[in-house]
């Protein structure tokens, strides 16, 4: 009843097929992966800042925090708006998916009418569409992978290597 509801009556939501049968399964694999990998960051750094205490002064946690903030900062300040752009990826495959099932359902009347070239450049160009968004959305994760590579590995590592000198270097008298 509440897929007739969405479909035909309420009129809001369009591919209601698509939307049930991809949607639905990607966001929950999604969030899974989402708390998972929080989970895992939240205990690492809990684990670490214990054992830098135990082993060093606290002055290196607010160090590593304050890096931890710009790292985060320049991040989100880079981040792309992967939320529009994957809704946008929905929302075209979707729609080609939606062309495919018009044509399952009329093939025999665009047949009789001879409407198949008509129907082959409707498909092409929501394909086309769908490519180009798609490329859209790889050149961008790419990007953005680099510079988290970047902050998060390569300068973090240059930061916990200073950290982790300092002490040899500054004698006192």
């Amino acid at each position: 009843m509440a897929y007739y509801k969405i479909s035909h009556v309420d009129g809001q939501i369009t591919n209601p097929e698509q939307r049930i049968a991809s949607d639905v399964p990607r966001f929950c694999s999604e969030l899974s992966e989402l708390v998972q990998e929080d989970l895992t960051a939240v205990t690492d750094g809990l684990l670490y800042t214990w054992r830098l205490c135990s082993y060093a002064s606290p002055k290196y946690i607010f160090w590593i925090l304050a890096y931890v903030l710009g790292a985060g900062t320049m991040i989100r300040n880079f981040s792309p708006a992967f939320g529009k752009l994957m809704s946008k990826e929905q929302q075209l495959e979707g729609e080609y998916r939606q062309l495919h099932s018009r044509l399952r359902t009329h093939a025999e009347s665009i047949a009789f009418y001879g409407g198949e070239h008509r129907e082959e450049s409707h498909i092409e160009q929501k394909f086309k569409d769908l490519v180009r968004h798609m490329r859209i959305v790889l050149h961008d994760h790419w990007w953005f992978g680099m510079i988290q590579d970047f902050l998060v590995k390569y300068l973090g590592a240059t930061v916990a290597v200073v950290l982790i000198i300092e002490p040899f270097f500054c004698w006192q008298s």
